[in-house]
């Protein structure tokens, strides 16, 4: 809150004093709560006790209004902090996020940057190397580098964590964050992290008394920040002033006011807004006073009405406004309105900045290089929840929908991220309960969802079904649950996709075979084949929905290790004519790479290859593509996999596909080949920030584990490796065991190479325990020469040949190609 500037500071002496020397004294692992009920003045305190501290610590304010807490982003505190910094570093000696990210560049660390800069300009994944995607994503527009904080994927949190980290390193930090109870958990696990790792830093947080049921207690506060080892904690709370304090501050001798605050000041709960206005309105004569006071309702809430009512019908409504956005709005994106045809209260309005900066001045309003929010909580509070205000609202709500519709359909908008557009669109969806909004922008959401954190997706998947959840729509309902149970596989979070499936209750065929599918690939292939046999089983089944039925049936067949049925049915379904001239037959001919050895399985990935490209599926083209590099690796044809590799990279520069599956490809064709070892270890590293599902994080750790074992890195590296791969086979949502006996196997060999015969025998234990038909490699050759010693791994050789490597590729059937059918 900004309301104290030009008023005294009064008596609060005793501990502004215990808190400037509490953190003088205490530069470094140091927590201080103070916690009141709002408007007591906890951020007039917090400002003079940093002006009051002797030290040349840095001192950075953190204002943040208290907004609604079930709307809030994912990481929106840990943001908030870094953007104080950046915004202040030339002032506190500290570095910009810029000079930061080109310090970082140097080390390569800083991969995280392409994802955030792609948020904002298309392909910035075609650049070389971080310092062009640095260079051209602080040139974009009238670029403010506030942005990279702004933007809502989940490499944003972890850059402003690594940011802050940083400049703490290298500064005494006293940080003052206001209205701490509304910290979203990822937020507080970073600041508990900071507090851990960073040995001069101070929090000062600010706690406001609230009944919000989504605002962290004070005891679940203090209990997070307990766990920081050597943590010097100490809370106090801050008691409102008395009503003579008051009168000392009004410096008016006028007994009428004197008389006024004395009996009022009761009623206000310490909350000092009332006076703040009393104080820049102070009426002179008797009959002023008078007034005043007979036009003055002595309850803080209805004050504050009463101010609000007392504005003009445009002022009130764009108040609503940005009360509604949940955040600090900034006025390029308010004049959007200019753009819109809804008629509203302010429709009229042709100079924004001159509006808004009035209501600055009246102090309901307060603005920061031309963005704004509202002042005061106890405004915020009345402008969201007074009655008569709700059809405002309701109006401001569809308001901002349509903007953030409208500029997500404006390609040349570099000043909001993509991923902050697709959020709101989200979050006025869900308020208005737009369902058929949200499925329309469900492939949108999925971009948001897949680059955020689980937390965060959970809790905005429950507020969509909350919102439908008295609709009797029950197709669109199951047909949002299906595209929200597939985007939350993709996030691996398959206990939610799965809950998600089972609430699905229908007899359509086409959502059947969607929720068949994902039953599949959620690791269930018992389920999904029961779903298939079901439909299947119906007479009158038109032929495509019967092709994908089968085809889906071998995916679940492959994943039990059932070969020789999967087979069959493969064979059937090469020998019926009426299927071929479908899109989804490609999909057929690119099975035969998950049930044939590679050399028989050739042909018919390369025919499915020239399917796709017939039917114009450029993406599927590509990743029949990629399974033909697989077999060419197979077939220690590497000069082939890397020229089908090198073709779908440059064609996927300008279409979505997972750019990690591409370079772990080209890694194993290095490998294979002992050629550029430290950059294929280098790319596989970075890979690590992109993917997203177990199995694909399986592969890529064994054959970072395999490179590293051939560039001879330290056993401490190799044993962390051996352990994490180890942990994710443990994990029940990989059911292929053909890579987990892939895993353990080289595991074993690993284990062998550096001479940890304990972690061996784990291992091998583990090896044997996995009873699987293995149809590509001789695992059972090789695990034997190990049993007898014949293995003799030479600390200096290349030794990828002993091991078994892990190639991806995308076989399994296209669910887009599903729902387009009948969305």
């Amino acid at each position: 809150m900004n309301l104290y500037n030009e008023t005294p500071f009064v008596n609060r002496y005793k501990i502004l004093s215990f808190f400037s020397k509490h953190i003088e004294n205490n530069l470094g692992k140091a927590v201080s709560i103070i916690y009141s009920r709002k408007g007591i003045g906890k951020s007039r305190l917090c400002k003079e006790i940093l002006k009051d501290i002797k030290t040349t610590s840095t001192k950075v304010k953190v204002s943040i209004n208290c907004s609604k807490v079930d709307f809030s982003q994912d990481g929106f505190y840990i943001k908030q902090i870094a953007k104080e910094i950046n915004k202040n570093s030339l002032t506190i000696s500290s570095i910009s996020i810029e000079k930061f990210l080109q310090i970082d560049s140097e080390n390569d660390h800083n991969e995280l940057i392409y994802k955030i800069a792609n948020d904002y300009m298309e392909k910035s994944s075609v650049l070389k190397n971080v310092k062009d995607v640095i260079s051209k994503f602080f040139s974009i527009g009238n670029f403010n580098s506030d942005k990279i904080f702004d933007s809502n994927v989940a490499e944003s949190i972890k850059l402003s964590y690594k940011y802050i980290e940083y400049c703490a390193k290298n500064n005494y930090f006293v940080i003052n964050i206001e209205n701490i109870q509304n910290i979203d958990i990822t937020s507080l696990n970073f600041l508990v992290k900071l507090a851990s790792k960073i040995e001069n830093i101070y929090l000062l947080l600010e706690y406001t008394i609230s009944n919000n049921k989504n605002s962290l207690s004070l005891d679940e506060l203090q209990n997070s920040l307990i766990e920081v080892t050597d943590l010097k904690i100490e809370t106090k709370e801050l008691e409102q002033l008395n009503e003579n304090e008051l009168i000392k501050l009004l410096e008016s001798n006028n007994d009428l006011l004197r008389q006024y605050i004395k009996t009022s000041y009761t009623k206000w709960d310490g909350n000092l807004r009332p006076f703040v206005n009393l104080h820049y309105n102070l009426p002179i004569s008797n009959e002023e006073v008078k007034n005043f006071i007979s036009n003055s309702n002595n309850t803080i809430n209805n004050l504050v009405t009463n101010d609000l009512l007392d504005l003009q019908t445009k002022e009130i409504f764009l108040l609503i406004f940005i009360a509604v956005h949940g955040d600090s709005v900034e006025l390029n994106l308010i004049n959007q309105i200019h753009n819109i045809n809804i008629m509203t209260d302010i429709s009229n309005i042709f100079d924004f900045e001159l509006e808004l900066n009035r209501l600055v001045k009246k102090r309901f309003l307060v603005e920061y290089n031309k963005s704004y929010m509202i002042n005061d909580d106890t405004i915020l509070d009345i402008l969201l929840n007074l009655s008569s205000f709700s059809s405002k609202k309701i109006l401001a709500t569809q308001l901002w929908l349509t903007i953030y519709t409208q500029v997500y359909n404006n390609d040349n908008n570099h000043f909001i991220s993509k991923s902050t557009i697709i959020f709101n669109i989200l979050k006025f969806s869900v308020q208005l309960q737009e369902k058929q909004n949200i499925l329309k922008y469900l492939n949108e959401l999925m971009f948001l969802f897949r680059n955020s954190t689980p937390i965060w997706v959970k809790n905005w998947i429950q507020k969509i079904l909350d919102s439908f959840k008295n609709s009797t729509n029950e197709y669109i309902n199951n047909l949002i649950k299906i595209r929200l149970s597939e985007i939350t596989q993709n996030l691996s979070l398959y206990d939610t996709s799965y809950s998600l499936l089972n609430s699905i209750r229908s007899h359509d065929d086409n959502l059947l075979l969607a929720k068949a599918i994902l039953l599949e690939n959620n690791s269930k292939p018992h389920e999904s084949l029961d779903i298939i046999n079901s439909i299947i089983e119906k007479d009158n089944l038109n032929t495509r929905l019967y092709l994908l039925c089968k085809i889906n049936q071998i995916s679940s067949l492959r994943s039990l290790n059932n070969y020789k049925k999967a087979e069959q049915i493969f064979k059937k379904l090469l020998d019926m004519d009426e299927y071929k001239n479908y899109l989804e037959f490609g999909f057929v001919l690119r099975l035969a790479g998950t049930i044939y050895d590679s050399k028989k399985a050739l042909p018919f990935v390369i025919e499915s290859i020239e399917h796709f490209h017939n039917h114009n599926a450029l993406i599927q083209e590509l990743h029949s593509r990629i399974e033909l590099s697989v077999i060419h690796i197979y077939n220690e044809e590497f000069e082939l996999a890397q020229e089908q590799l090198e073709i779908t990279s440059k064609i996927s520069q300008k279409n979505f596909i997972e750019s990690y599956i591409i370079t772990n490809n080209l890694a194993i064709v290095n490998l294979y080949q002992n050629k550029d070892i430290e950059n294929t270890y280098t790319m596989l590293k970075r890979c690590l920030s992109m993917v997203q599902t177990p199995f694909d994080k399986l592969a890529l750790h064994i054959n970072l584990l395999i490179s590293a074992n051939c560039l001879n890195l330290d056993k401490e590296l190799i044993l962390n490796l051996c352990a994490t791969i180890d942990e994710l086979c443990l994990l029940d949502n990989i059911s292929d065991k053909e890579i987990k006996r892939i895993s353990y196997l080289n595991l074993m060999l690993s284990c062998k190479k550096i001479g940890n015969d304990e972690q061996l025998d784990i291992y091998k234990r583990r090896f044997e325990h996995i009873i699987v038909q293995s149809n590509k490699y001789e695992l059972d050759t090789k695990f034997k020469m190990l049993i007898n010693n014949e293995l003799g791994l030479s600390m200096q050789e290349n030794c990828v040949g002993h091991f078994i490597t892990c190639e991806l590729s995308h076989w399994s059937i296209e669910f887009d190609n599903i729902l387009n059918n009948f969305e």
